[in-house]
């Protein structure tokens, strides 16, 4: 987690960069300085969200404390949903913006974002589990009820069991 934040952060936040500057200008050209205004909050609103997000859950995995890295990222999302929930109510009755080009800028700056994280998570090789507490030469064989483990060198029923002489 903690070795995909710096990569995760500066793919996301080069790719709200660069939908900004597109989104800017289509809104500006199809709807105006309140287009470009509401693409403008929309964007800064998914960077803020998702880089706040991403840090937060850095802070609760720098204490050690994996086994609280989902209840927090549920927290975290749960707290996002709600301050999306007032912005937009904060929103409805405002005209200084254009409502459909923040709209749109929202659902493009999450993809956007998402599409980077995937593209860094593609390419940093860096496993989603910790190797030190899932060691797999420690886990016992799942054998069906009521088997022992077959002593020979092929798989049972198929002919490869072989008895000791």
């Amino acid at each position: 987690m903690i070795a995909t934040a710096v990569p995760a952060l500066r793919a996301g936040l080069a790719a709200m960069a660069g939908l900004l500057v597109a989104a800017l200008a289509l809104s500006w050209a199809l709807r105006g300085a309140a287009g470009a205004a509401g693409a403008a909050l929309a964007v800064g609103l998914v960077a803020a969200f998702f880089a706040l997000g991403k840090l937060a859950l850095v802070a609760v995995a720098r204490r050690g404390a994996t086994t609280m890295l989902l209840p927090a990222a549920l927290g975290i999302y749960a707290a996002k949903v709600g301050v999306l929930g007032v912005v937009l109510l904060g929103l409805r009755d405002v005209t200084a913006i254009d409502l459909r080009s923040f709209a749109w800028s929202i659902m493009a700056g999450t993809l956007c974002w998402v599409a980077a994280e995937v593209w860094v998570a593609a390419r940093l090789r860096v496993p989603f589990y910790d190797p030190a507490t899932f060691d797999p030469s420690r886990v016992a064989p799942v054998l069906p009820a009521g088997r022992a483990p077959s002593t020979g060198s092929g798989p049972a029923g198929a002919g490869g069991s072989r008895q000791q002489p």
